[in-house]
């Protein structure tokens, strides 16, 4: 397997995927979406990344909005 080394923020995604690959070491799929949330917003945190919590923002596809309704995990300050 080849390392992919053009990422556009390659710490930051290092640091993403390590978190992700952390929580799922631990839990697997086994828990409900809000556990692995959570767990996932304390690794991030333990990283060193800025985390705004679920996040409302707009969404569009071309230029229609799609509304509001969707959260984001990770916003890069």
């Amino acid at each position: 397997m080849n390392k992919v080394t053009d990422f556009l923020y390659e710490n930051e995604t290092y640091l993403i995927r390590k978190a992700c690959f952390n929580v799922w070491k631990q839990f697997g799929s086994a828990y409900k979406e809000n556990v692995i949330d959570r767990a996932l917003t304390i690794e991030l945190q333990k990283l060193g990344l800025r985390i705004e919590d679920q996040k409302k923002s707009a969404f569009f596809m071309k230029t229609e909005k799609l509304g509001n309704i969707f959260r984001i995990k990770l916003s890069m300050k």
